[in-house]
């Protein structure tokens, strides 16, 4: 985060400070902030969140050993750190990112590309953030951080000097997009699908178009909105643009997109074919599993060139990412040894321009060795959410013949079950 005195802090976020010893209103804060104690560091801020199973007050002590210097709280905590106290700790959150990003924004030239759609959100944040970071120092979301804690921690890594941040948006009901989105007032609006995708959240697919289009409607006058052609849904998000005087990027698969991919090619090294920006047609490579990647692969393309990329380097920058997210579209293959971890190494954590490797949660990582091994029983590709392939059980014996195996009878033809992948 950028360096701000505890008074600008306390009144960006319209709370009480409340100093600890050798502390005054004056005293600078420029560290991480964070939700969890487990990963402050030294001169962090640690905002002490009530949540579902736990309440962050509870660990203002932990926040202090690892060296947090201020405590965002909801009520005061007996701890010697320096505190502000505020009605919401998650809306404190939101209005420090708002003020964090506002300042950076005035004093250089911070773009910021928003990204929302039912599906493909934060495949299209890695591939957008691979091609930025060769171009400046960029900031964007860790794994899927994209709701009202995840995408205002991502905005507050920003510093003075990053170029780009890239701000994934995902909505838990209607006006969620639009108050994520406003924090920053994106230059770039990416839209990708709409699909059925959390449709019952949105009281059915209308729903969902409506509240997927308040990214275009937050992003900032004379911006741009880069719109799926290939999706009547998406494409009627248009008209929105053409009332805010926002200009219009399409891509897709058809002769009318700006942006378009022809000639696609799938095998199991990933998927090829050419793609047409700018009046040029070049060959690419994704490296990425699965076809569908190659429409998130295009709004990538496009949201770059419009920053001014120039498309065979970012032709060339997609052709080196080699995993979706991690876990997402992996071959099980790839799940354990020197091997494995060379591939998880190249995945980049954006964090203001430097890469650097999240610690994996032993937890997921133990589920994914568990389920890959299944899978590679089946000999199958782990496909995110699927049942793996299991065994029937041998049908049990009659009562009567439990105890006397040698009287078992033979197992009925047809009751044994064969397994399904569900």
């Amino acid at each position: 985060m950028i360096a701000l005195t505890l008074a600008q802090i306390a009144h960006a976020i319209g709370g009480e400070l409340r100093t600890a010893d050798g502390d005054t209103d004056q005293t600078v804060v420029a560290g991480d902030v964070d939700t969890d104690s487990r990963q402050i560091r030294s001169g962090g801020i640690f905002v002490a969140k009530p949540g579902e199973a736990t309440d962050g007050h509870l660990f203002v002590d932990a926040a202090v050993a690892a060296g947090a210097v201020l405590a965002i709280v909801e009520r005061p905590v007996d701890a010697p750190v320096s505190q502000i106290v505020v009605p919401d700790a998650v809306q404190a959150l939101a209005d420090l990112a708002r003020e964090v990003v506002a300042r950076v924004r005035e004093r250089g030239d911070l773009r910021i590309v928003g990204i929302t759609g039912s599906n493909g959100k934060t495949t299209t944040k890695n591939l957008l953030a691979r091609i930025l970071q060769d171009e400046g120092e960029t900031v964007a979301p860790r794994a899927s951080f994209n709701n009202e804690v995840g995408a205002p921690l991502t905005m507050l890594r920003v510093t003075e000097s990053t170029r780009y941040l890239v701000s994934e948006f995902g909505a838990s009901g209607p006006g969620a997009i639009a108050r994520l989105a406003g924090l920053v007032e994106p230059d770039i609006g990416i839209v990708l699908m709409i699909g059925m995708a959390h449709a019952g959240g949105f009281g059915g697919i209308d729903g969902t178009v409506k509240a997927k289009s308040e990214l275009i409607r937050a992003v900032r006058p004379g911006g741009l909105a880069v719109l799926n052609r290939d999706d009547a849904r998406v494409a009627s998000m248009a008209q929105i643009a053409a009332e805010r005087g926002i200009r219009v990027v399409w891509f897709g698969t058809g002769e009318d997109a700006d942006v378009r991919a022809a000639d696609i090619e799938t095998d199991a090294a990933g998927t090829r074919c050419l793609v047409t920006v700018d009046a040029a047609t070049l060959p690419l490579r994704l490296r990425v599993l699965g076809a569908h990647h190659v429409m998130n692969a295009l709004a990538a393309l496009a949201a770059a060139v419009a920053l001014g990329v120039a498309p065979g380097d970012a032709v060339a920058r997609l052709e080196t990412v080699e995993l979706a997210e991690r876990w997402r579209m992996q071959a099980a293959g790839q799940r354990a040894g020197a091997h494995h971890q060379r591939r998880v190494q190249r995945q980049p954590r954006f964090d203001g321009g430097r890469a650097a490797h999240a610690r994996p949660d032993h937890r997921s990582r133990r589920a994914h060795r568990r389920g890959a091994r299944r899978d590679e029983r089946a000999g199958g590709v782990r496909r995110r959410g699927a049942r793996p392939h299991r065994r029937a059980r041998r049908p049990a014996a009659h009562p009567a013949h439990r105890r006397d195996r040698r009287r078992r009878p033979a197992a009925v033809p047809g009751r044994r079950r064969r397994g399904v992948v569900g």
